[in-house]
């Protein structure tokens, strides 16, 4: 008996790998089939200390949650039981084979069982709600940019309201020692009168005898339209369902969001259509602008309705996992700060690129300007007639197609990032004239706000070794701080910041007279590193 025991209870390790590819952020829940679950915040790489540890140890315990927060290309390992772990596993490969999720987590091989627990650094914490809060706000703005189509997974709209909860949550929590009390009218049967007296109940006690008469006056009271809209959110926020895997993110959300309630009893209970109402008909007072932010997440909260997996799609009781495309969001910020920075109208993105191939057919002389039709392309043509320039832009004149790398760089320009912007040079037109490019930009994210590389103006400059003369400018690029995300000022405000740098790091960029027209060989330049 003591030896099945010891062998049911014998621990084992698994160990996952955060964003293989470093292009996907996100969040992960994998049951432990004890009643437990492990969740995994994915945060973007940008956001690492720059001497985070890559691999950590920890401790799960069967039928308890714990929760994790990791950077993209961080290993977790788990010193966990042998059953516990096999359904790790399997939620794993259940991530990996989902389409839209399939970069987020991947199993690796973990290290022995001899080694000793390392418990979370700074590379990796626990119970830190607070980094899926800033992810989710990173969602919520890739969301709308890219209208959906960059934040993915079943339960995506059931997370992102669930981190609205919790918003709202701490919002109420710290105005809510501010609860200003108010004048409001009272009507009232009184035995004995005050205030303005109602003119019939007046005759009707005097030819009675009963001395109560309806007195209508002014009182001070918490019972405001600001806290009544409050106190409705809060009840949303309570009993509002949430997908089970969920609930254990949940409960010390609803937990909060009772006890604020609580403190809230001489407060009119109103449902949620009439707190909806009374959101539209509110304005608030200079004395109520604290409640400003607290009112608007309130109206959130109450407008949208909790949604669930539908049937069928939650195919899974052992994992659910989100997702973010940071390539495509890196790509959006840049696009965002172009807007701001280039001339008017001139920003264009994924803009088709013809191969640098033409099929030659016949007889047909090198010096062919037409180029084949589509349908006479074969597969790997039409391959190569797909491509896109992420960026393309006017600045003062000048046109400039901007590569957008999301990827870490030390400042050196990988081969395959080189080549490509090579062919690009030579085959990319502007949208808006037909002309080649002048000069091209390859963006890269900073983990260091506002850095260029090696802090020299205008970035790291390269020169294309044929003619004729061409400039590309390798620039590190400041990436949005969780305190850029929080409302809608930061992040215009990040955007403006970024505008900024890009205008220092394009500098003097095709400003030559012979910019993009000279004929003169450029000589040999190294193009890449």
């Amino acid at each position: 008996m003591t030896k099945a025991l010891a062998k049911v209870q014998a621990r084992s390790r698994i160990a996952l790998r955060a964003s293989p590819f470093g292009t996907r952020t996100g969040f992960a829940v994998l049951a432990d089939g004890c009643g437990g679950v492990l969740t995994l915040t994915v945060l973007p790489e940008p956001w690492a200390p720059a001497s985070s540890p890559r691999r950590h140890l920890l401790e799960h315990r069967p039928g308890e949650s714990t929760h994790v927060s990791m950077f993209e290309g961080d290993v977790v390992q788990l010193d966990t039981t042998q059953s516990v772990v096999n359904s790790f596993a399997s939620g794993a490969l259940e991530i990996a084979r989902a389409g839209s999720q399939a970069n987020l987590l991947q199993l690796v091989r973990a290290e022995d069982g001899t080694g000793s627990l390392e418990f979370p650094s700074e590379g990796v914490r626990k119970t830190d709600f607070v980094d899926l809060v800033h992810l989710m706000l990173l969602a919520r703005h890739q969301y709308r940019a890219l209208d959906g189509a960059g934040y993915t997974g079943d339960p995506a709209e059931s997370l992102l309201r669930l981190v609205t909860h919790r918003m709202f949550v701490d919002e109420v929590g710290r105005v809510v020692g501010r609860a200003r009390p108010a004048y409001r009218e009272c009507v009232e049967v009184l035995a004995a009168p005050r205030g303005r007296l109602e003119a019939t109940s007046l005759a009707l006690a005097l030819h009675t005898g009963r001395p109560r008469i309806e007195s209508r006056f002014d009182e001070l009271s918490t019972d405001t339209t600001v806290l009544r809209i409050v106190l409705a959110g809060l009840r949303v926020v309570a009993t509002d369902p949430c997908p089970s895997l969920f609930g254990n993110l949940a409960a010390p959300t609803r937990m909060r969001a009772i006890a604020l309630a609580r403190q809230m009893d001489s407060v009119a209970l109103l449902d949620r259509e009439r707190a909806l109402a009374a959101v539209r008909r509110l304005v608030l007072t200079p004395l109520d602008r604290p409640w400003l932010r607290t009112v608007e997440l309130a109206n959130e909260v109450l407008e949208r309705r909790t949604v669930l997996p539908r049937p069928g799609r939650a195919r899974s009781t052992h994992a659910v996992a989100v997702s973010l495309y940071m390539d495509k969001w890196w790509e959006q910020c840049l696009a965002g700060a172009l807007r701001i920075l280039a001339d008017r109208g001139s920003v264009l993105e994924q803009v088709p690129v013809p191969s640098p191939w033409i099929e030659i057919r016949g007889n047909e002389p090198l010096d062919a300007d037409e180029s084949p039709a589509d349908d006479s392309l074969d597969a790997s043509s039409q391959e190569e007639k797909t491509r896109h320039v992420d960026l393309m832009f006017e600045l003062r004149g000048a046109t400039i197609i901007a590569d957008a790398k999301y990827k870490l760089n030390s400042g050196a320009l990988a081969a395959g990032d080189g080549y490509q912007v090579f062919a690009y040079s030579h085959t990319a037109r502007s949208g808006t004239n037909g002309r080649l490019s002048d000069a091209a930009a390859i963006l890269y994210p900073s983990r260091s706000p506002g850095s260029i590389y090696g802090g020299r103006l205008g970035g790291r400059r390269l020169r294309r070794a044929t003619a004729p003369n061409y400039e590309a400018r390798l620039l590190g690029l400041p990436f949005p701080a969780p305190s850029d995300l929080g409302s809608d000022v930061a992040w215009k405000s990040y955007l403006r910041r970024l505008a900024d740098a890009l205008e220092l790091g394009l500098q003097g960029i095709a400003s030559r007279p012979e910019a993009g027209t000279s004929d003169q060989p450029a000589g040999l330049a190294p193009v890449f590193e």
